[in-house]
């Protein structure tokens, strides 16, 4: 899997929007994606869509390499390499409900196969257990047609940040927690953090259940 260059980040609340704007500051290429107008609007306009200590600078940082929309379809629309969901705490069906952006997203990337280059999907919401391998992975699989681990590839990425220290936490975490799909997927994924993070976390990668 090619290097992580740029990314769409789904839900634009306290930490998809703290997630979006520091990506764009340590120089990826970033579109947010939420249902809320008013939080489109405040991103497109370099204002926080939410209040979070550091945010507005932030945003005020990364501004050129951040854009916000309502349409879910330029989740992946444009061949972008990621898409980061990080909607707050749904269970394993509200996983499925609330997440449509990542089966269309896959569909317009469209046709990787074995030998391309395929995207990946970022899950960092809280979930319930095995929710990734039993709901997410086969939803997928059957909107994209293909296989997880060969033709595109699924990380499960919580992070464990407390509110009102979201950007700090974000780019100086203690650790950072990769349950990858396949090997390739968790590599490209920790390299990213590499480029993100200022600091040196340890960063644990755990193989996931899911094979198809």
């Amino acid at each position: 899997m090619k290097p992580l260059q740029t990314a769409s980040v789904c839900g634009l609340g306290k930490l998809g929007a703290c997630i979006a704007a520091t990506l764009a500051q340590r120089g990826f290429e970033v579109v947010g994606i939420d249902i809320d107008p008013e939080k489109v609007q405040r991103i497109n306009a370099g204002q926080p869509p939410v209040e979070e200590p550091l945010l507005a600078e932030t945003i005020t940082t990364g501004r050129q390499r951040l854009r916000a929309t309502l349409d879910y379809r330029e989740a992946g629309g444009d061949g972008r390499d990621f898409l980061h969901t990080s909607l707050s705490e749904p269970s394993g069906r509200e996983l499925l409900e609330r997440v449509p952006a990542q089966g269309d997203a896959a569909r317009r990337r469209g046709g990787a196969r074995e030998g391309q280059e395929g995207h990946l999907f970022v899950c960092s919401s809280t979930t319930t257990p095995g929710a990734v391998d039993t709901v997410l992975i086969p939803m997928l699989q059957r909107e994209t047609g293909g296989v997880c681990g060969r033709d595109f590839g699924v990380c499960y990425n919580p992070e464990f940040i407390a509110l009102g220290n979201v950007v700090k936490g974000l780019l100086e975490p203690d650790m950072v927690l990769i349950g990858e799909s396949d090997a390739p997927s968790g590599a490209a994924l920790e390299a990213m953090y590499k480029k993100y993070n200022l600091n040196k976390p340890n960063i644990a990668a755990c193989p996931s259940s899911a094979r198809s």
